[in-house]
């Protein structure tokens, strides 16, 4: 078996890393909105910590296997530097958003007590949290995409915004 071999199961390997954190994260999402007592909020959010081990190891293996496949074998191209810039982007705003969010309602939920306050529950309904979840799955699918059809440019932005577009209306469709 070959280095490349290798490097590339690793890759592939991360990728689907970073998908069971998606699925499991949009299974804590969809559970964690529901919650109305203290204690269920309490074992939901308890529960996200599984979340960081899984993205930073999946991350670490993309990210470096990525790097090396591309300076070795794929060179600089469009759908290498885009798989990038949406890996990233994807980083940048699942930690932004989604682990800033949760961390800021389990500082709030020691204020908190058995009944839950109407401005606490509505802090945990946000939005913004599956809005961002749906559109890193989108952008996550459109790089699986771009990384198996290796398109130009023009193509590599048509799926981006395909992809960006679908996102945006998972967050309608999908409640």
């Amino acid at each position: 078996m070959s280095f490349y071999i290798f490097v590339l199961f690793l890759h592939i390997t991360g990728a689907l890393g970073i998908f069971i954190g998606i699925g499991l994260e949009w299974f804590l999402v969809h559970n964690f909105g529901k919650a109305t007592t203290y204690s269920g909020v309490v074992q939901w959010t308890d529960s996200f910590k599984v979340l960081p081990p899984i993205f930073s190891v999946s991350g670490i293996l993309i990210l470096i296997s990525g790097i090396y496949l591309s300076v070795e074998s794929w060179g600089m191209n469009a759908w290498t530097i885009s798989g990038l810039v949406l890996f990233l982007l994807i980083t940048v705003f699942g930690s932004v958003i989604v682990s800033k969010k949760i961390d800021s309602i389990i500082k709030l939920l020691d204020l908190e007590k058995e009944n839950l306050s109407e401005a606490f529950i509505n802090r945990i309904k946000s939005p913004l949290i599956t809005q961002s979840l749906k559109i890193r799955a989108a952008l996550a699918l459109s790089i699986v995409f771009i990384m198996t059809t290796k398109p130009d440019w023009t193509v590599t932005l048509i799926v981006v915004g395909i992809a960006l577009a679908l996102g945006f209306l998972l967050t309608r469709i999908l409640k």
